[in-house]
């Protein structure tokens, strides 16, 4: 990230934030097939499945 502020991409008030606790990584993704049988259902299910309070109650 340093980098990028040096060159301008990021404001100088840029900071880096760490976690106390855990992570921020891609290990998981929702993706819908551009063939899918029913997208409008599909794109609620992943709505759904990205809702905050849906993953906290599949983390507890």
């Amino acid at each position: 990230m340093g980098t990028k502020v040096t060159d301008g991409t990021f404001p100088a008030t840029t900071r880096t934030a760490v976690p106390s606790v855990g992570n921020i990584s891609n290990t998981s993704f929702i993706a819908i097939p551009a063939d899918a049988a029913d997208r409008a259902a599909a794109l609620v299910l992943a709505n759904l499945l990205q809702d905050p309070q849906t993953q906290l109650r599949c983390r507890a």
